[in-house]
This record gives C-alpha cells, sequence and structure tokens, in this order.
C-alpha cells in the first residue's frame, strides 16, 4: 500500500501543475490546443508557450465574448484550426494580433455581429485555408493565398432594424497596412475589400457581391485614399465592382474579369481618384441610358489604353472636371445609347476600336470629346445632338 501511495504522489504533483500553467499531455481531456506532445488548456496558454517554427493545433471548437489576444514579438508560428472554429459573440469579441507573425488555416473563424480578426500595425499574418465569416481589420501586413470570406447577415442588422451596408458589411478592411490576395473566394451580400489607406494587391481570387443596388452601399472593391492593383480575379456583382475616391490610385492589368447587372455603373470614378486600366474583361449588362462602364461625375482621371470593354449602356459617362484618355482597347455597346458622354469633362481618344451597332458614337453634354486619327470608331447614327 506505501508503495502504491509512493507510486501515485508524482502523478498526483504532476496533474497539479498541468492545471496551475495550462498544460496536459497529449491523451487528456479538455485539451484546448496542442503544440507538439504537449496540450494546452487554453488557447491563450498555447499562444503564451509557442516558439518560432512551432504550430498551435486546436483540439476543440471554442467560444468567446472577449477579445483573446497574440502578442509575441519575433515570434513566428502556425495556428493551425484543425478543422474547428472559432466563436467569438459581440463588438468586442475576435481575434486580435499584436505582434508577430503568425500563419492561419484550416478551420472557421467566425462572428454573427461584428469583427473576427484584428491586425495591428507590428504583426504579420498569412492566411493560406479556412472559412472567415466577420470583419477583417488590418492594419499590418496581411496576406491571403486561399480561403473563403464572407458577412453574416445578423452582422448587417442595426438596434433600429436597419441595414447599414457601407459601414458595417467589410470582409476586409485595410486601414494604413498591407494586403494581399493571390487566392480565394470572396462572396456576401456586400463582400466589401476596403482600403481606406495603405496598398492592396490583388493577383487572383473569385469576388462576389450580391447586393442589388446603385448607392455607395453596394461597391464590390472599395478604395480611398490608398494604392490597389489589379493583375487577375473574377469580379462579379449587382451593384459596382469597383469604387475609387479620394485621391486613391489604382491600376488594373492582367488576366481581370469585371462584370456587373447593375443599371449604374461598372467601375465608379470619384473625387479626385486615377484609375489605370491597361488589360482585361469587363462588362456590364444594365440596358438603360444611365447605366455605364466607367462613371466619373468629379475630379477624376481615368487611363485606358487596353482591354475589352462591353455595355448594354454607356461606354463611359463623365461628369464634374473629370478626364478621360483612351489609347486603346476594345470597346462595344449593345443598345441605342452613346458609346461616350462628356457632361462638362473631356474625353480624349487616340486609340482603339469602338463599335456601336444600334447606337450613338459620342453625346456633348457640355463636355469635349476628341477623336485622333488612330481610333476606328463605327456607330450607327454618328454624334448624339439631343
Amino acid at each position: 500500500m506505501r508503495r502504491i501511495k509512493k507510486m501515485l504522489l508524482p502523478f498526483l504533483l504532476s496533474m497539479v501543475i498541468a492545471v496551475l500553467y495550462g498544460t496536459v499531455s497529449m491523451a487528456d481531456a479538455g485539451t484546448a490546443a496542442q503544440i507538439g506532445e504537449t496540450g494546452y488548456a487554453s488557447l491563450e496558454a498555447a499562444v503564451a508557450a509557442v516558439q518560432s517554427g512551432e504550430t498551435i493545433v486546436l483540439q476543440e471548437d471554442l467560444a468567446y465574448a472577449e477579445v483573446v489576444s497574440v502578442n509575441r514579438s519575433g515570434i513566428s508560428f502556425t495556428l493551425d484550426l484543425n478543422g474547428h472554429t472559432l466563436q467569438f459573440t459581440g463588438s468586442n469579441a475576435y481575434l486580435h494580433i499584436k505582434n508577430g507573425t503568425v500563419t492561419v488555416k484550416n478551420g472557421t473563424i467566425s462572428n454573427s455581429t461584428d469583427s473576427i480578426l484584428k491586425i495591428a500595425s507590428a504583426a504579420t499574418v498569412k492566411i493560406t485555408s479556412g472559412t472567415y465569416t466577420g470583419m477583417t481589420t488590418n492594419a499590418g501586413k496581411l496576406t491571403v493565398s486561399g480561403g473563403t470570406f464572407n458577412i453574416a447577415e445578423t452582422a448587417l442588422a442595426l438596434e433600429d432594424g436597419t441595414n447599414d451596408l457601407y459601414y458595417y458589411a467589410k470582409a476586409i478592411f485595410t486601414n494604413t497596412g498591407t494586403l494581399k490576395i493571390s487566392k480565394g473566394t470572396f462572396t456576401t451580400p456586400t463582400c466589401r475589400i476596403l482600403t481606406n489607406s495603405g496598398t492592396t494587391t490583388i493577383s487572383s481570387g473569385t469576388f462576389k457581391c450580391t447586393y442589388d443596388g446603385f448607392d455607395e452601399q453596394g461597391q464590390l472593391v472599395n478604395i480611398k485614399k490608398g494604392k490597389l492593383t489589379i493583375k487577375g480575379g473574377t469580379f462579379s456583382a449587382k451593384c459596382a465592382v469597383l469604387s475609387a475616391a479620394d485621391s486613391s490610385s489604382t491600376v488594373i492589368s492582367g488576366k481581370t474579369t469585371f462584370k456587373t447587372t447593375a443599371s449604374y455603373a461598372l467601375i465608379l470614378v470619384t473625387e479626385k481618384a486615377k484609375v489605370k486600366i491597361k488589360k482585361g474583361s469587363f462588362k456590364l449588362s444594365g440596358k438603360n441610358s444611365y447605366s455605364s462602364v466607367i462613371l466619373s461625375y468629379s475630379k477624376g482621371t481615368v487611363s485606358i489604353s487596353g482591354g475589352t470593354f462591353t455595355s448594354g449602356g454607356t461606354l463611359v459617362r463623365m461628369g464634374g472636371s473629370g478626364k478621360v484618355n483612351i489609347s486603346g482597347g476594345t470597346f462595344k455597346t449593345t443598345k441605342k445609347y452613346p458609346m461616350l458622354i462628356a457632361q462638362k469633362s473631356t474625353i480624349k481618344v487616340s486609340g482603339g476600336k469602338f463599335t456601336a451597332s444600334k447606337g450613338y458614337s459620342y453625346q456633348l453634354d457640355g463636355g469635349k470629346v476628341s477623336i485622333g486619327s488612330g481610333a476606328s470608331v463605327k456607330s450607327k447614327y454618328g454624334v448624339y445632338k439631343g
């Protein structure tokens, strides 16, 4: 009996230590996360213990009504959700990566009402796979090479019962940080990729917005004061695909496809934004005189040197004092509307192929259109004179 008691004593002491310090053996019940052979009773304990090159593997679904912080300066590790879910509830509950480099994969992070992930300026996050339902706010460096991103329907409802998509429905919100998307699926009622400032680069991916509206609430990709480069990807919506505002700069090239069924605009350029289009396919199937592939009603500047543009309405409608320079590309309208409309603005065409088999070449509405000898313009009715 004494021998048995002596044998039990070390075991009991080890269990007490495990409880006190949050570590348990791999086989113990109640293990929330694991690093190698060592189990931890909570994700927070695992984060505090992880070292560079190691992987935290979740062992069960976890629910939080508070912030879970990661602050590991100089440490680079992987958070493998292992098919499990991190469920956050409420406006002050999310994964807050303050420092370090974290790779996240293989599971779900969700918040039905608000944010799921906040990335501070000193942090680097790499998302390679998984499902992310809720808003991600990025002030650091975020790289997305896979995964599905969306906003829960309940996240759109405010206390007064209204639906404020513009302010609340952002799949990824980059504020002074750097965002790079090379793959992934982004699909929700709005699924806005919003860059308030900072730099966003999209080289591939599938982006879809089902919001059916022509106001600023429905904008699939929104750039305000930063830089946006789109090198590829498929973007489809019932609203505007791209909204470039303020003093932002956007360059579109590569195997990029924009398409919308909106009766408003495919690309919206406002204020002093600059947009350059070098290559891609751009299609608007809205079928009225106000439907435009490119719409600007301020001081925005648009330069087009290539790409294929098709519209059920007009191709370019410029208001305010904006400017459009077209040096190349293929342009086609399918209805009885002008291809180009200049409203107190200047549209300069030095190249490209324009075809309006049922419509007009252009319309002057207080603005100016100049067509150089390098451009080919064919229309059924010529210049629209009102």
